[in-house]
Formats: C-alpha cells, sequence, structure tokens
C-alpha cells in the first residue's frame, strides 16, 4: 500500500529490499526505523514511520491530497482496510 501511495503522489523516493531471511529486519540499525521488525517502513526528512496506514495518511497529509477537514473520513478507511479488508483477503478460512 505504501509504494502505491507513494507512486500516486508522484513522489521520487528509493526502495530498499530488507533482507529477512539474513536477519536484517532485526538489526539495531533496522529496529531504529519499526520496533517491531516489520515492513513497511518509511523514512521521510528523518523521520521514521511504521505500519502502512500511517504512512499513506502521513504522506497525503504531507504533500496537500488530504485536507484538513478529511483527515477522519480517510483515517477511517485505512483502518477499517488494515483491519477488515486485510483479514478478507489474507486469512485462511
Amino acid at each position: 500500500m505504501s509504494e502505491w501511495a507513494l507512486a500516486e503522489l508522484g513522489l521520487d523516493y528509493e526502495p530498499v529490499t530488507v533482507d529477512m531471511r539474513s536477519g536484517q529486519h532485526k538489526t539495531a540499525e533496522y529496529l531504529k526505523i519499526n520496533p517491531f521488525g516489520k515492513v513497511p517502513a518509511l523514512v521521510d526528512e528523518g523521520m521514521p514511520l511504521f505500519e502502512s496506514g500511517a504512512i499513506v495518511l502521513h504522506l497525503a497529509n504531507k504533500y496537500g491530497k488530504l485536507p484538513p477537514n478529511e483527515l477522519a473520513v480517510a483515517a477511517q478507511w485505512v483502518l477499517w482496510a488494515n483491519s477488515t479488508l486485510s483479514e478478507a483477503f489474507f486469512v485462511k478460512g
């Protein structure tokens, strides 16, 4: 979701591959970005963020695509997608 949002906003970014098999996600350097050692994560002008919903809301807010009065509505749908929609796609049964 985060990479899609970066592309939609037309932002230049540098994707970084995290080699989880070698434990790169558990290094002290990576844990400073995401203390849970998961992906996705983003560092925007020195500010580390994790969780795709938080990243998407930050990008939309920072780069002018989310008017202040629409933050609650956007948060509602991002939170719904992360909790409900993702479960429908990624949980067996």
